[in-house]
């Protein structure tokens, strides 16, 4: 059965027009969908009861039923979420003072298979639906009972690797109509996936939304070793695409930079990412490594963690530190995988 958070505001209006539905219809089914969280056709209490049972006939509301709600010591929720056809997938959800930042998972598995991912472990089961992305945005806000002030697509797979459902939820999350999310509070992240990203940059229908590259070290082969998929994907292709990402004036690149001790976190290492940096216009965000179940890596202390800014920073670099979030519950960076 067909789910009606597929469809945009046109999808919607062609069908009231199939309906002979007035069309302002359309307006008020996706304020139900992407406004108020609708979960139940219940819930859609304005509509006519017939036009209400030819859509409750062909079409579902919801596609995610929660599952888990687990609650991290710093305020982070992760929310396990199981999907219509069995399989289950993670969310989180990251307050802070001035935002509440919802993380969303856009596959089932990952196929890149990084090393230090949790994600890569199992199998890559399918891409998520449209439904499926916009459904774990309503029912974290909903569970979280606090606003969403932020999305970024950083959770279980490759965003780029489903870039047709990837690009539709990005409009629907950023429309008026939708959950109106300005370009700025919505942010998309990949490890280099070369084909989504040659689309992704020349994409006219979608806002210029931030983007991130999961970098995690400047030399090719030791970034190979971290990230097997990317022996396929080049640096040399990547750089040029998000310099011309940079350039049609969308948006500033962000680097993404897992730091592991003794691996890719040495003089050599911040003066290679710095001359990335630099050529990109690009600000690093620095991430220390979080445990993951059989893997050997280990995170930086404090110290070699600020050294490392300091690093890029004295070579001109602007550079932050994230906070790891909810790492008690397995919610961090890296440490989400299908698990029911």
């Amino acid at each position: 059965m067909h789910n009606l958070r597929n469809l945009d505001i046109e999808d919607l209006r062609a069908l009231c027009r199939k309906e002979k539905e007035p069309s302002y219809r359309a307006a008020q089914i996706a304020d139900w969908l992407y406004r108020k969280d609708a979960r139940d056709f219940s819930d859609l209490k304005n509509l006519p009861a017939g036009f209400l049972d030819k859509l409750r006939s062909n079409f579902s509301v919801s596609s995610l039923a929660p599952a888990k709600d687990l609650r991290s010591k710093d305020g982070s929720r992760k929310f396990l979420f199981k999907t219509n056809d069995g399989h289950f997938l993670e969310t989180v959800f990251i307050p802070s003072r001035s935002r509440g930042t919802v993380c969303l998972s856009t596959q089932l598995g990952c196929k890149m298979k990084c090393v230090f991912c949790a994600s890569g472990k199992g199998p890559f089961i399918r891409n998520l639906s449209v439904a499926e992305l916009l459904d774990q945005l309503s029912l974290a806000r909903r569970s979280a009972g606090k606003p969403v002030t932020n999305v970024v697509f950083m959770g279980m797979g490759e965003p780029l690797d489903n870039v047709h459902n990837l690009f539709k939820a990005i409009r629907i999350i950023h429309a008026p109509w939708g959950y109106n999310l300005g370009s700025r509070r919505i942010t998309v992240s990949t490890f280099g996936f070369t084909p989504g990203l040659r689309q992704f940059v020349k994409e006219k229908n979608i806002p210029p939304v931030r983007l991130s590259l999961s970098l995690h070290s400047p030399d090719p082969v030791k970034r190979e070793k971290l990230m097997p998929a990317a022996r396929h994907f080049s640096l040399d292709d990547i750089f040029p695409l998000l310099r011309k990402y940079h350039e049609l004036g969308k948006r500033e690149i962000t680097l993404e930079y897992l730091t592991i001790a003794g691996v890719n976190d040495s003089d050599s290492d911040a003066e290679g990412v710095a001359r990335i940096a630099r050529f990109l216009k690009a600000k690093v965000n620095l991430i220390p490594f979080n445990a993951v179940e059989k893997c050997k890596y280990h995170p930086p202390s404090v110290d070699e963690m600020e050294k490392f800014s300091r690093g890029l920073e004295t070579r001109g670099v602007r550079t932050t530190i994230r906070r790891s979030a909810g790492s008690d519950i397995h919610a961090a960076c890296g440490q989400l995988r299908l698990k029911g």
